[in-house]
C-alpha cells in the first residue's frame, strides 16, 4: 500500500515553471501552411501544373492541380488531428 508521501513529492515542486500567458495566446491549434505544404510531392505537382498550363493543356493542368489540392487538404487534416491528439 502506498503512503501519502508517495503520491505527492514536495521536493520537486520548486522545479515547476509558471505558465507564460503569451505562449497560450500565440499558440495556434491549426498547423501553419509550410508544415503541410512542405512535401516533395506538392512541389513536383505544382511544377507539373505550371508546365501544363504553359503548354495550354487545360484538362491535364486541372487534374494535376486538383490532385495537388486534394493532397494538401489530406495533409492539413492529418496534421490537425495529430496536433489535437498531442495537445489532449
Amino acid at each position: 500500500m502506498l503512503a501519502q508521501s508517495d503520491y505527492f513529492n514536495p521536493i520537486g515542486c520548486h522545479q515547476l515553471k509558471p505558465i507564460d500567458c503569451t505562449d497560450l495566446l500565440y499558440s495556434s491549434k491549426l498547423p501553419t501552411i509550410p508544415n503541410f505544404l512542405n512535401q516533395p510531392l506538392i512541389y513536383i505537382l505544382l511544377i507539373a501544373g505550371v508546365v501544363t498550363l504553359l503548354l495550354q493543356d487545360w484538362v491535364d493542368a486541372g487534374v494535376i492541380l486538383g490532385v495537388m489540392l486534394i493532397n494538401a487538404t489530406i495533409g492539413f487534416v492529418q496534421e490537425s488531428k495529430a496536433e489535437n491528439a498531442i495537445s489532449t
